[in-house]
């Protein structure tokens, strides 16, 4: 027989219990029980608080703010571990507030989006049978709570193959993925290929050791990520076939992928916004002697380029196969450069990529053994640039470099000679800087020209900011320690101290 719900039941109901509590209240202070009497009052008293007169849906809204906001785009924004605790802190307080009363209870079940959170699934490696009967209870009691929301999914190191039944049921309106092991991609191939079709943000991050269960796949042939519509951020260390045309923010670890592989996904990328890439330089032999036909990537802003091993290799096929017409930002770092001179090569390359990218204003390179003079033809193609950075790349920070870099306003002076004129920040550190290969007196005639120098507002921006660090200068007293060793005399020193006072940002190392 079912129970009668009716306004006018629950009603009568609630009267009959107020009766019952009056009632007892009563007879304990007949019988003299008043300090009994005092604490049943004082245990219904919070049944009058406001909280409890909110209607279900203003509850729903409360609690989804204290689960806090979630957006799939950056659910792994961190590229770590240590990024989960916030998106797991959300399931935390899910359950908390669901075991607040029965009334809160009911609102928490009935609110699916509070549900949608990454669930703490943790690796069976000590205690594989523990672990794995609690992960599957975990996914098969939560899972269902978030009903048809888009919900995000972890899977860690090693999951237990118990839980992949929950997970499968699941699999089409995940919107959010981690990936920390292989042992999921069987649901992501061959006949039981999933349609990822809320799948937004990708985040792959393979262990070194797979097992023997994992070890028989191989990573190419996952197909699900292909069905992925609305997929536009990755974040990978495995090379995987993916929608490369539709993806806008990307973070490629293939330190272990071909080149030429690496360059062909790339090429593929008319969507990309934002790329940081770690990729092998390409062998000798896969270095074509003429041109190539560049593929445009129209939307490109910033572009952060890891080399790997590129002594005795080449990145030419990399810079001949791009062209960015709207890069703002170019990092260009090189692994294991042990070479003594910028290669010749190279040096015509990074200028030709150059020439495509008109609109860059921020320059960073690393590890680069390119000297003052090349660094200047370089600079000379990117009149826009207006921040600098050079990280363990001294040698081309010289008095060549800086005497290109001052504003000069006598009777022969020609403004177009001045390079980079809307540069406002300079950096060179790392004890980069051999002051041996550095003029003072120019310096600070760089540094004063575009800074103290009212003419110059006009034709050159003004610094915002200059980071300087030389490497220590030879000990005349070997006992005197680092920080005694200033690379610059009392006067530059001086002057340096003034410039800071006026409201330049200037720290000289």
């Amino acid at each position: 027989m079912s129970e009668d719900t009716s306004p006018s039941s629950l009603l009568a109901l609630a009267r009959a219990n107020l009766s019952k509590l009056e009632a007892q209240i009563e007879d304990l202070v007949a019988r003299g029980c008043y300090p009994a009497a005092t604490s049943l009052i004082g245990s219904i008293q919070p049944l009058l608080s406001p909280i409890h007169k909110l209607p279900a849906e203003v509850l729903s809204r409360i609690f989804l703010f204290a689960c806090g906001p979630r957006n799939a785009e950056s659910m792994w924004a961190m590229g770590g571990l240590c990024s989960l605790s916030p998106s797991l802190a959300a399931f935390t307080t899910a359950v908390r507030i669901s075991h607040v009363s029965s009334a809160w209870r009911s609102a928490a079940l009935d609110t699916p989006r509070m549900w949608a959170t990454a669930l703490p699934m943790r690796e069976g490696i000590l205690d594989s049978a523990s672990w794995g009967a609690k992960n599957a209870v975990l996914a098969r009691e939560i899972f269902p709570r978030s009903r048809s929301v888009p919900l995000p999914l972890l899977y860690p190191f090693r999951l237990d193959i118990s839980v992949h039944g929950q997970i499968s049921k699941i699999l089409p309106r995940v919107d959010s993925l981690y990936l920390h092991d292989r042992g999921l991609f069987g649901w992501l191939m061959n006949n039981g290929c999933p349609v990822l079709q809320e799948l937004r943000s990708l985040f792959v991050r393979l262990t070194r050791f797979p097992d023997a269960t994992t070890r028989r796949l191989r990573v190419p042939q996952v197909a699900a990520f292909l069905t992925a519509a609305n997929l536009t951020q990755v974040h990978i260390n495995v090379f995987l076939p993916l929608p490369w045309s539709q993806l806008q923010k990307l973070n490629l670890n293939w330190a272990t992928t071909p080149a030429s592989t690496c360059n062909q996904a790339l090429s593929q990328c008319t969507s990309m916004v934002e790329v940081q890439v770690s990729l092998p330089a390409s062998s000798i032999d896969e270095v074509s002697p003429g041109p190539v036909d560049r593929h445009i990537l129209p939307r490109a802003k910033i572009f952060t380029a890891f080399f790997i091993a590129v002594l005795n290799a080449s990145i030419k096929p990399f810079l001949q196969c791009l062209a960015l017409p709207s890069l703002t930002r170019l990092a260009l770092h090189f692994d294991d450069w042990e070479q003594e001179t910028w290669p010749v090569t190279t040096h015509l390359e990074v200028k030709q990529f150059l020439l495509h990218s008109p609109q860059l204003e921020d320059l960073a390179l690393s590890y680069c053994t390119l000297n003052a003079t090349e660094l200047c033809e370089i600079l000379a193609l990117t009149p826009s640039l207006h921040t600098l950075c050079l990280t363990f790349s001294g040698q081309a920070f010289t008095t060549t470099l800086i005497e290109r870099l001052i504003y000069s306003n006598g009777p022969d002076a020609n403004p177009a000679d001045v390079l980079v004129p809307r540069l406002r920040v300079l950096t060179v550190g790392r004890e980069d800087i051999d002051p041996a290969h550095v003029d003072e007196g120019q310096l600070l005639r760089m540094i004063e020209s575009r800074w103290s120098n009212p003419e110059s507002v006009a034709l050159v921006a003004q610094w915002e900011k200059i980071y300087l660090w030389y490497y220590p200068p030879p000990r005349d007293d070997q006992d005197a320690p680092d920080e005694d060793l200033d690379p610059l005399t009392p006067e530059t020193r001086a002057r340096v101290a003034q410039l800071k006072h006026s409201g330049l940002n200037i720290s000289i190392l």
